[in-house]
């Protein structure tokens, strides 16, 4: 007779459902690959890569969880970093970085669990050899914000420069 997993057993299976489906973005290592950064500054919630071309579950990007870095330091996963300006501390969970193939765009959602409210999405075209951060951040209130910025080395100084060209999260029937 099998035995079902005991409560703690079932969030484990949740959390780490999905894990090895690919991001919905062409990863790149090649030198006109942009670069992106997402910085997830809001305890409880996730941020999410989306296809443009359907509505899914999405690709976790972060767990700002305490479950979810237990589960990622378990399994010895180290947070991805892609050598961009404005270095980040190596072992800080909560930032995520990768490399795309220019010209594809990048869909990016939030949401959260109980005592915030975090959801929304924004999207964007990342352009050959440049250099983004989306952010979330918690405003007064409890709510959040995501936001899409350019790194660029401006006299010296590494500055974020809001992407002018930001949508709302894509999400299309597959029927479309």
């Amino acid at each position: 007779m099998s035995r079902l997993p005991s409560a703690s057993g079932w969030i484990l299976v949740a959390a780490t459902a999905g894990c090895a489906a690919p991001p919905p973005v062409q990863l790149s290592e090649a030198p006109s690959a942009a670069k992106i950064r997402f910085v997830n500054q809001v305890d409880k919630t996730l941020l999410n890569l989306y296809p443009p071309t359907e509505c899914n579950n999405g690709f976790n990007v972060i767990n700002n969880h305490w479950l979810g870095h237990a589960i990622q330091a378990v399994a010895g996963d180290v947070p991805r970093r892609v050598g961009m300006l404005d270095p980040v501390d190596a072992t800080d969970r909560n930032i995520a970085e990768i490399a795309v193939a220019p010209l594809q765009i990048v869909n990016v959602g939030t949401f959260s669990g109980a005592g915030v409210q975090c959801l929304g999405g924004l999207s964007f075209t990342a352009q050959e050899k440049t250099q983004y951060e989306v952010r979330l951040s918690a405003e007064s209130g409890g709510r959040c914000q995501l936001t899409a910025s350019r790194l660029e080395n401006i006299d010296g100084s590494i500055m974020r420069v809001p992407v002018n060209d930001v949508g709302p999260l894509i999400c299309r029937s597959a029927r479309q």
